[in-house]
């Protein structure tokens, strides 16, 4: 999630088995209308004796994010058992940007979560004109898909 794709690269494979409850494999695309993070949103918070305490972005960058907190923050984050590594320079504080693919920001659309906020897929797509060029359907390994 959060990878930039060029035109004809792959962007997922499927099996041959049922899976997810007896579904035939399938793939889900979607494409999102804006960033998952705004600058000045609550990213995280710190838990201090007097309660919660926002860290929140202060800029988006290519490779890295500005935080503010209202506390020195340590050395690492650590988000589902993975640490990223928060740098200080200049008493500014920074993380990797993409940590914020890892931090539940806004739900992810699910069986009954909204849609709001994403475009139509198959719309989308045309009105970018890849439908003129589809991607090339590509053979599961294990031999030529018929």
């Amino acid at each position: 999630m959060g990878d930039v794709v060029k035109v004809g690269q792959p962007i997922g494979t499927i099996g041959r088995r049922p899976v997810n409850g007896g579904y035939n494999p399938h793939l889900h695309f979607g494409v999102r209308q804006g960033r998952l993070a705004e600058v000045g949103m609550t990213l995280f918070s710190l838990h201090v004796d007097d309660g919660a305490a926002p860290v929140t972005l202060a800029s988006l960058g290519e490779e890295q994010i500005r935080i503010e907190a209202p506390y020195p923050l340590s050395a690492r984050l650590r988000i589902e058992g993975t640490e990223y590594l928060i740098t200080r320079r200049d008493d500014q504080y920074f993380l990797p940007s993409h940590v914020l693919y890892r931090l539940p920001l806004r739900p992810i659309v699910g069986y009954d979560v909204t849609t709001e906020g994403w475009y139509d897929p198959i719309a989308f797509l045309m009105q970018q004109r890849a439908h003129s060029a589809p991607a090339p359907l590509l053979p599961l390994s294990g031999g030529p898909r018929r």
